[in-house]
């Protein structure tokens, strides 16, 4: 009977220490620490890139209604035309 739980214990044991290595890993693999907070590097890398492109996105889109000559969209239209080709996926056929 000592032997089945001494297993028991050993077993969860192991079983904590594994599952602490493997959140110790997950933490200095996607948290980035600052003095007050952890912030998550996934989030902040996406939504810093989000911002970005909208603002690059915005720009061009003013820059081509304010501007009546047609010499300015060859200039900002592909950017507008690049942004958008960069968030959306390319179109793929799938087999049912």
């Amino acid at each position: 009977m000592t032997d089945d739980t001494d297993e028991t214990k050993e077993r969860g044991v192991l079983v904590r220490q594994s599952t602490e290595k493997t959140e110790r890993e997950f933490k200095r693999k996607f948290l980035w620490k600052s003095c007050c907070m952890e912030l998550d590097k996934r989030a902040v890398l996406f939504f810093s890139q989000l911002a970005l492109s909208f603002v690059i996105i915005l720009f061009c889109m003013t820059m081509l209604i304010l501007n009546q000559d047609c010499s300015t969209f060859s200039r900002w239209s592909p950017v507008v035309t690049f942004m958008v080709g960069i968030w959306f996926p390319q179109p793929q056929l799938r087999e049912s």
